[in-house]
């Protein structure tokens, strides 16, 4: 006291800022409960300050402002005191006209005002704040939030801020106790409805003018207006308020209030909702461009609107729910994972809420799927993102109540067709119909294999942001959780069969659907039955229909001419025949459906597991058959299916799968194969069979050989070509499980070799031709008796070599090889050049494997011999060039067995086409090596010096051969071929380095002075006199002449 009295006294003498500056410093220097004490004292001078007229703004901030610190640290409990402040303050922002308006005051002096009535606001007692908020008080308080609301909409950040804490501070109370808590809440609520709808639209314009200027200003604008909705129309203080209904806080007299009364009975609050839906659906469409803190209040303000007044307010809750449903899916994790929790809290009050919320919900569902028509149309793909997200949201709001609208006919029909539209494929694009098959090796990590499933998923008509068909998973997923699994299957699958107009969409989305099943808490399975039986039946009867002719045969392939041989296999000339007219849409269309049915089966293996296994043998074989579909994009989701069905069925492999259904695989293979006419489907399971399987099938691929060989035999003319492919599947896929064991001897230079080691390799040449021209001779005796048997003059022959041992048997693989090429060697006569190319093919390929085999081999390379050289003539270089790779193949597994007979019949016929070619490519640009010509010489330019060396030929013909090929290094020939003539010389000069080399100075090398290679005569120094322009004989030379 004794420090406070003197600058009291001072003050009272005399208003000044420095007396009021003075006893601020006084007031903070003591601790709180000396200011409670003095409280009235230190007040009673301050109040002289407002009291003067000529009073400066200097003064009257700091006396505001000292104000605020001593009610900071004291509790105003006279009502008295509170009211005279509260009006006071009032005053010094008021002008004294009839509207009271603020006056034209420093904004220092408005913000010293709000913090001073937040101060005193604060420090009152429960008590006086029900003072306050009666209605003998209800005027000024009225004018009090109306200056508020006012300062709330100044330029000023840190003005408007202040202003809505401020009016905040009137109506929250967090520090009371639950029972008083209710009860004050009431007070505010009943004083806040008179004020409900001007502070509504304040609120709204400063958010609106705030959303581009400072987040921190609408965030504080959102918080104001929660908790004046909150306290107004929260439903437990409008239930509070029913109980209370005819007891207002009154005056201290007992009087009638002069200020108006609002009853918040049911028409007040419906009428009001009403309104502020309308401020609503403003706001919520500015928020969605603001900052992450504003979006962040936003759905902090939707949540407790709807978990406070989800009754009383219930017609909000759509627009509400779309606001946390979007931010639930926003950019920003923070904004996102608020959202999220939001949502969850939602959907689990409004779940417990009674039937009335879940009908508005229903019925607002209900509309939203009306806008997808018009969104599908003509929005955006951000458009229908965000309204495919509303679905979603939806349906994690209703949950179980998602089940009513299923079972009304009308609302899931809509719902339908709604998915239905919005998956509609794009069927126009030509891309879809890419051709080839993908091989096993083709895929070699998970992620390829993803992209390979989903491919057809970017086809989509409406949009193409894959995130669009991200939020449809999300709803089938919630459809899977939430909805009657077997009622939305049953739906499905009657659509599938009733027409082909949506059936796409249907499969799709019954294939998310059941998947997403599998994975909710009420499992598929626990639906169906407990025992799993009702479950295997169901995906019996879903698999019978998927696997249906009308569903999974049809054509993938556009129309074609009859003329066009280039895939004319059984099953593509079923579908070609079928599919003469069928348009590019339809066959993209097709290509969609079986894909999505190919998913399908591999959802209903990853259901079932183990007990998947016996339904192998009605599927196995056609997804193999699809695994070789010419459509690209079949055979590879068909691949993904298979790996995904081994997967399930707990195989390790494909391979696997295929060796444990190998009975019933045979059953039906060699069923379909004996009926090939009426099966030509079968080529693409035996091809796919052979390309996914292993060498531990071997018996089922011979099985399976033998009975194409046996159709083979009793097969049309344009039948040929689909079972000889079939064949060459089985070669290429024996080729690559048995590879050849012997190893080749490398290229050698004889100069370089020792003299014994000479005269060994001589003695051994001697003994290996003497062998061979035997075993010749027998052959040769073999085709002038037509009538004499090989396999007898074999066993001749092994009886007369009493010292030879029995040779063992050979294995399956060579014995089915065998007869395929012996098969072969007829079919080298066909008129089809699509046939000899599968010939050709099939010995490159297949002879290799046989060289480990030389008993089995020599011979049908005897055989194989005169049909082939017929085909190096120069009618059809195509034929020709396929010849020449089946000859380096056989060179490569034959060595010298053939030497002579390929100089004597084959090398005059290649010589002289690369002379004749030789004068014709001379010049030539780049147009040139697009002609079959062209590709022919090149094949040979690159591959003559290698079939050379596995010939092991004499120096003469190196020499004959270098003095063609060499015409090739000129610089006027094509780059490619002068490339490949160079190769092709230095695997010669490995062969015989002397012819090459001789052969090199007499075509390109000139000298001045007389030179002789012979040893014996005098050496003459020619080297420095030797003149060559041409840089590939340059090489050559480097090469022999290191």
């Amino acid at each position: 006291m004794e420090l406070f009295a003197p600058l009291c006294i001072d003050l009272v003498r005399e208003q000044s800022v420095a007396h009021v500056t003075a006893l601020r410093k006084a007031v903070n220097s003591v601790p709180a409960e000396t200011i409670q004490d003095l409280q009235e004292h230190i007040i009673v001078p301050l109040c002289l300050v407002f009291k003067g007229r000529e009073r400066s703004e200097a003064l009257l901030i700091e006396t505001l402002e000292c104000l605020t610190d001593v009610f900071q640290k004291s509790e105003i409990k006279s009502w008295h005191v509170f009211s005279d402040l509260f009006l006071r303050m009032l005053v010094t922002v008021s002008t004294v006209t009839d509207k009271l308006e603020v006056s034209s005051i420093s904004e220092e002096v408005k913000l010293a005002f709000t913090n001073g009535l937040k101060a005193i606001t604060k420090s009152a007692s429960k008590s006086i704040r029900k003072e306050m908020l009666s209605t003998d008080f209800r005027l000024c308080l009225s004018h009090a939030v109306t200056v508020l609301l006012t300062l709330a909409q100044e330029r000023s950040r840190t003005l408007q801020i202040a202003a809505m804490q401020c009016l905040l501070e009137m109506i929250y109370n967090e520090d009371l106790g639950d029972s008083q808590k209710v009860d004050l809440d009431f007070c505010v609520g009943s004083a806040m409805a008179g004020f409900f709808p001007g502070v509504s639209i304040a609120l709204t314009q400063v958010i609106l003018s705030g959303i581009n200027r400072s987040q921190e200003v609408v965030s504080t604008a959102l918080t104001l207006w929660t908790h004046v909705i909150v306290v107004v129309l929260s439903d437990t203080n409008l239930q509070y308020c029913k109980k209370m209904s005819g007891t207002e806080v009154q005056s201290d007299t007992g009087a009638p209030a002069m200020f108006p009364q609002i009853t918040r009975n049911d028409e007040w609050v419906k009428d009001t909702a009403e309104k502020l839906l309308i401020l609503i659906r403003r706001v919520q469409t500015s928020l969605v461009e603001a900052e992450p803190l504003v979006k962040v209040k936003s759905v902090e303000w939707a949540r407790e609107i709807l978990l406070n007044c989800s009754r009383s307010l219930h017609m909000l809750t759509p627009p509400l729910l779309d606001a946390i449903l979007i931010s639930s899916a926003d950019d920003d994790a923070l904004v996102a994972s608020t959202g999220r929790s939001a949502l969850d809290q939602v959907s689990s009050h409004l779940s417990q809420d009674n039937c009335s919320m879940v009908e508005t919900l229903e019925g607002e569902f209900c509309k939203l799927l009306l806008r997808f028509p018009s969104t599908v149309n003509t929005g955006t793909d951000s458009e229908l993102c965000a309204l495919v997200k509303l679905v979603s949201g939806y349906i994690i709001v209703l949950r179980e109540n998602i089940n009513r609208i299923l079972m009304s006919p009308l609302a899931c029909q809509r719902f339908l067709n709604a998915l239905f539209q919005l998956t509609e494929f794009e069927t126009g694009n030509i891309s879809i119909l890419a051709q080839g098959t993908v091989s096993a090796g083709a895929i070699g990590n998970t992620e390829m294999l993803s992209q390979a499933s989903q491919a057809y998923h970017r086809q989509f008509k409406h949009f193409r942001d894959l995130s669009v068909f991200e939020e449809f998973n999300k709803v089938c997923g919630y459809l899977g959780q939430y909805g009657d699994t077997m009622l939305i299957l049953d739906l499905l699958h009657q659509k599938i069969q009733e027409s082909g107009v949506h059936r796409k969409q249907a499969i799709l989305l019954l294939n998310r659907i059941l998947l997403a099943s599998t994975n909710a808490a009420h499992n598929y399975q626990q639906l169906s039955g407990d025992n799993g039986a009702d479950s295997f039946s169901h995906i019996r009867s879903l698999l019978d229909s998927y696997l249906l002719p009308e569903f999974w045969d049809v054509a993938v392939e556009a129309s074609a001419s009859d003329d066009d041989h280039d895939d004319c296999d059984g099953g593509a000339l079923l579908q070609r025949i079928s599919s003469k007219h069928i348009s590019i849409e339809s066959a993209n269309s097709n290509v969609l459906q079986v894909c999505l049915l190919l998913e399908g089966v591999a959802v209903f293996a990853s259901i079932l597991k183990d007990k998947f296994r016996p339904l192998l043998q009605m599927t196995l074989c056609p997804l193999l058959e699809k695994a070789d579909s010419p459509n690209h994009l079949v055979s590879h989701t068909a691949y993904v299916a298979l790996i995904q069905v081994s997967v399930s069925c707990g195989y390790q492999s494909i391979s696997e799968m295929i060796q444990d259904n190998v009975d019933y695989i045979t059953n039906a293979l060699v069923f379909k194969l004996k009926h090939f006419k009426s099966n030509p489907s079968v080529s693409h399971v035996v091809k796919a069979l052979v390309k996914h399987g292993s060498k531990d099938a071997m018996g089922l691929i011979a099985d399976v050989a033998r009975e194409v060989l046996n159709a083979l035999d009793f097969c049309s003319s344009k039948q040929v070509l689909t079972l000889l492919r079939m064949l060459g599947s089985a070669v290429f896929a024996i080729s690559s499980w048995f590879p050849a064991t012997t190893k080749q001897k490398p290229p050698h230079r004889q100069k370089d070799m020792p003299t014994g080691e000479k005269m060994m390799s001589f003695s051994e040449f001697v003994e290996e031709f003497h062998q061979h021209n035997v075993a010749s001779r027998n052959l040769e005796d073999c085709d002038d008796d037509a009538n004499v048997n090989l396999d007898e003059l074999q066993d001749g022959d092994q009886s007369g070599c009493t010292e030879e041992e029995k040779k063992p048997e050979p294995p399956c693989h060579v014995k089915i090889l065998i007869q395929i090429l012996k098969r072969c060697i007829h079919l080298q006569s066909s008129a089809d050049i699509w046939v000899h190319t599968t010939v050709y093919e099939i010995i490159t390929c297949g002879i290799p494997v046989l060289a480990d085999y030389e008993d089995e081999l020599l011979p049908i390379v005897h055989q194989l011999w005169s049909p082939l050289t017929l085909r190096f003539s120069e009618d059809n270089l195509h034929l020709s060039l396929k010849a020449f790779e089946a000859l380096v193949s056989l060179a490569e597994a034959s060595g010298s067995f053939i030497r002579q007979r390929a100089f004597r019949d084959i090398w005059p016929k290649l010589a002289r086409f690369l002379l004749r070619q030789h004068g014709i490519s001379h010049g030539k640009g780049k147009a040139y090596e697009i002609t079959i010509a062209h590709k022919y010489q090149l094949a040979l330019l690159r591959k003559l010096g290698h079939l050379l060396c596995k010939l092991e030929v004499s120096d003469d013909d190196v020499g004959d051969v270098a003095s063609v090929i060499i015409r090739y290094m000129e610089c006027s020939q094509p780059t490619e071929l002068q490339k490949a003539s160079l190769c092709c010389m230095k695997q010669l000069s490995n062969c015989s380095a002397d012819s090459v080399w001789y052969i090199l100075m007499m075509s390109f090398y000139r000298c001045s002075q007389p030179w002789s290679p012979m040893s014996a005569l005098k050496e003459v120094s020619f080297l420095p006199t030797l003149e060559c322009s041409n840089r590939n004989a340059c090489s050559l030379l480097d090469h022999i002449e290191p």
